[in-house]
């Protein structure tokens, strides 16, 4: 385990070599009539395994529960990818900060923290990349709602496609595109090495995911700080530069 990393140091500026990469299997959150929340949690081979957790309060569910905005999604290679942020709500107790520890990692999220109670009075957000059965988080850290981006302000960060030539690694072309940009931003020109470039605009508030060829810069339920995006590059290709327009 590392100590707390604050959102702006592991959210860094251009690209990014190493590849994060691993399998988990996936969770649904279900919320009963009586408000008990229960993680199915779907296992290799098919096996479920169930964690039933029992709210105590309304506050409780919203900590528990994380709120998700779909960046990007689409298919390649056969695969279906998603690229979704989640905000956690800020525990208020360490009892909360350990249930809310547990259903995150529950969840199959490593949380760079020494113990769950610097968890409490902070909302995390983490950005997810699930290609297929594998599931990687480049992007984790609390909010920090002073770290407000400006003008052309921006943080990128890049990395293969988890299902882009397994075998080689790291030397995988870093593609796939993740990035903040200042609340009031228009437009982002993401710019590859082959000489092309993906236009993103800004989306509606409460829109939805956009269709697999058009990404959007998106409001994320929980962060007000900025607006997030994701693309994903032409085959082959690697990300070069990002511009942000406001």
């Amino acid at each position: 385990m590392i100590g707390e990393i604050p959102c702006h140091d592991v959210i860094r500026e251009g690209r990014r070599r190493k590849t994060f990469r691993w399998t988990v299997g996936t969770t649904a959150a279900l919320t009963t009539a009586t408000g008990m929340l229960i993680l199915v949690h779907a296992l290799p081979g098919g096996a479920k395994e169930n964690m039933i957790v029992q709210p105590h309060t309304s506050m409780d569910r919203s900590v528990l529960i994380p709120q998700a905005t779909i960046l990007a999604k689409g298919h390649e290679q056969g695969e279906s990818w998603t690229v979704t942020a989640l905000v956690w709500g800020a525990p208020r107790t360490q009892q909360e900060s350990r249930r809310q520890l547990k259903a995150i990692e529950h969840a199959g999220i490593t949380v760079p923290l020494r113990a769950a109670k610097d968890l409490i009075g902070k909302s995390w957000l983490f950005v997810t990349v699930r290609a297929g059965d594998s599931l990687t988080t480049p992007v984790s850290g609390p909010i920090d709602t002073t770290d407000f981006l400006s003008g052309n302000g921006h943080k990128t960060y890049s990395q293969p496609l988890p299902s882009d030539r397994p075998d080689q690694g790291d030397d995988s072309p870093q593609r796939l595109v993740i990035g903040k940009v200042a609340p009031q931003t228009q437009q982002v020109i993401v710019s590859w090495d082959n000489g092309m470039s993906t236009s993103v605009l800004r989306a509606p508030e409460n829109a939805g995911a956009a269709p697999d060829d058009r990404p959007s810069l998106h409001p994320v339920k929980g962060d007000t700080s900025g607006r997030w995006f994701a693309t994903l590059g032409p085959e082959g290709s690697e990300h070069t530069t990002t511009e942000a327009v406001p």
